[in-house]
């Protein structure tokens, strides 16, 4: 179990600890789904086979609605910046 350093949130600098082994190795996914209703959104991590009609969900995040929002602002700005990198880089991106 490593730990990480987060970037400083609303002036405070975080130490993060990775729960364990598992968590630190990851799971892929090539698909997600989301849901939501007035109080949380479920955020479905899924590993599709091309072959198979079937997915099987490896990770589900449940979170608030301003976290989901910042989720998706942080997302996308972290897409903005592997944009940026791949031009500085001269890849095309399709």
């Amino acid at each position: 179990m490593g730990t990480v350093n987060k970037p400083a949130v609303e002036g405070k600098n975080i130490q993060l600890r990775i729960k364990n082994d598992d968590v630190a190795a990851g799971n892929y996914a090539n698909s997600f789904a989301i849901t939501f209703n007035e109080n949380e959104f479920l955020i479905d991590f899924i590993m599709m086979q091309p072959q198979a009609q079937l997915g099987l969900v490896t990770d589900r995040i449940i979170t608030t609605p301003k976290k989901a929002a910042e989720l998706a602002k942080a997302l996308g700005d972290a897409v903005k910046a592997y944009e940026n990198m791949l031009k500085t880089k001269n890849v095309n991106i399709q």
